[in-house]
């Protein structure tokens, strides 16, 4: 008996490979496993552009990427690029960025949605011209930065009786990081409400993100999957121990997310030892002067701080394994903070070095840390137990401790990537089957 064909799967995102942001990773190895779990992902995205970092290296050759026009801040800046002066695509990032931090930042305040909406209409027309050739069985959309592929995905179930999953990797209207009016939360908070009450499931990358929306339907079609890492990414990676201490942070650097706590935390420490401070990524606004700032009163410490923009994720996994410490920081200003669960911790856990998180003390990543012996979580704004734990890595890092460190085994291979994408077949066969 012949078996059955895989199940045809859309995904509507923005972020798609091959770039290398955290919402493109997620679609683009949801498409590679998926087929292992009897579907097939058709990605529907936007025109490639150079303003994220491309890695070609981290998927497949065969995933089906479908792409389309769009309107948005960054085609503004292509038109920008091409009747002014030519600039590098780090540049161009920078430039967009800065803009970011300006008028594209005060507008979103007062806009609903997102700044890349203009992608709407022709994501829904090639949506549905999609759907003619290939007949899915189920839509989904992933969630975060950018939240009007929610509507386009309701309004493309509406169209064709497609049933549709929402994936939340961010909060959408209660998330602390995101600066809006009243207004304007109160209208993302009635949009959340209806696509949410009527997708047929919701997923949500944290349990508290899954109890947040939870408030929006009794039914029971909520779900938690978290990001993941892919094994084969970090194979045959192994920490060579050096004479300093690195710590190493990946990701952006802004106001809401800053390393004053560890500055603070290793100038009250007050030991001289050698440690290299690295950040890869994007260092905004105001950040470069603090930065600058708390890197001269360490010198005396014999502390180094290096900056690098984005690199390539083979590069960017090297970096990760061969530290001694990986860095991360989350606001403790707000109820919501503790919701937060940075995409990069996924791949931490894949690195399997030891975490140093400045974080709120009852949230999810606190959690995740101490569940996992991942490492060590300190409260955002405690430079008395940051300093001991500075400390405490030194020591270790002096008699070779450190080096040895591991998470659990079994409790790191709950996030491979394979048993995320089977989490989610599950979910999408829960719906054709209308269990």
């Amino acid at each position: 008996m012949a078996a059955e064909p895989n199940k045809k799967l859309l995904i509507i995102s923005y972020f798609a490979p091959p770039q290398n942001v955290p919402g493109a990773v997620r679609v683009g190895k949801l498409a590679r496993y998926l087929p292992n779990w009897g579907w097939d992902a058709t990605i529907l995205t936007v025109q490639q552009n150079d303003y994220f970092c491309q890695d070609p290296l981290l998927y497949p050759d065969d995933l089906n990427v479908v792409r389309t026009a769009t309107f948005d801040v960054f085609t503004l800046q292509k038109l920008k690029k091409r009747f002014g002066s030519a600039s590098s695509p780090e540049n161009s990032l920078r430039e967009i960025t800065t803009q970011k931090e300006g008028l594209v930042k005060n507008l979103k305040k007062y806009l609903p949605l997102d700044d890349k909406i203009g992608w709407m209409p022709a994501a829904l027309w090639r949506a549905l011209e999609l759907h003619r050739r290939y007949r899915f069985s189920c839509v989904f959309t992933t969630l975060g930065g950018v939240f009007h592929t929610a509507l386009t995905t309701w309004l493309f179930s509406k169209i064709t009786g497609v049933p549709y999953i929402l994936d939340f990797r961010d909060l959408w209207s209660g998330n602390p990081l995101n600066e809006q009016s009243r207004l304007v939360r109160n209208i993302n908070t009635a949009l959340e409400k209806r696509v949410v009450k009527d997708a047929a499931a919701v997923i949500g990358v944290t349990a508290s993100t899954t109890a947040f929306l939870q408030q929006y339907s009794s039914t029971p079609k909520f779900h938690t999957i978290t990001n993941g890492f892919d094994p084969a990414d970090f194979s045959h990676r192994q920490r060579i121990p050096e004479d300093r201490l690195v710590m190493t942070f990946c990701g952006s650097i802004y106001t809401r997310i800053s390393p004053k706590i560890l500055f603070q935390s290793i100038l009250e420490a007050g030991e001289s030892y050698p440690i290299t401070i690295r950040f890869v990524g994007n260092i905004r606004g105001n950040a470069t002067t603090l930065i600058q700032h708390y890197a001269s009163l360490m010198k005396k410490l014999d502390v180094q701080i290096e900056q690098r923009a984005k690199v390539p994720y083979h590069q960017l996994v090297e970096m990760m394994a061969t530290s001694d410490v990986l860095l991360a920081f989350l606001p403790d200003d707000t109820a919501e903070s503790g919701v937060i669960l940075p995409a990069k911790i996924f791949d931490y856990i894949g690195a399997d070095r030891p975490v140093l998180a400045f974080c709120p003390a009852g949230g999810d990543l606190a959690k995740l840390i101490n569940e996992g012996n991942l490492g060590f979580a300190v409260a955002s704004d405690d430079v008395n137990r940051g300093s001991a734990t500075v400390k405490q890595l030194v020591e270790m890092h002096r008699t070779g401790v450190l080096a040895q460190h591991t998470c659990i085994p079994a409790f790191r291979n709950t996030f491979d990537r394979n048993r995320i994408a089977q989490k989610v077949a599950e979910v999408c066969n829960e719906i054709r089957t209308g269990a």
